[in-house]
């Protein structure tokens, strides 16, 4: 569970809200109807997309906020 202030998106899409974390994170938490699977499965492909060499931020943890999930991308390697 995470307990820091999260601020203003950065950006809103129709599943998600996209915020700034910290210097080296982005959190892209989901919005509460979108069901808990999406998250390890966007986890999963984004994994498998990074390993495989593409230009794509590395996937860092899922976390929890405010009864919503979402997951950390690293913006550096």
């Amino acid at each position: 569970m995470i307990h820091q202030p999260l601020g203003m998106p950065v950006a809103v899409g129709r599943t998600a809200e996209i915020f700034a974390w910290d210097a080296g994170h982005v959190l892209k938490l989901d919005h509460t109807w979108c069901p808990a699977n999406w998250v390890e499965y966007e986890s999963k492909i984004g994994c498998i997309v990074h390993a495989a060499g593409l230009p794509v931020p590395a996937i860092g943890e899922i976390v929890e906020h405010a009864g919503r999930r979402g997951i950390l991308y690293l913006l550096h390697d």
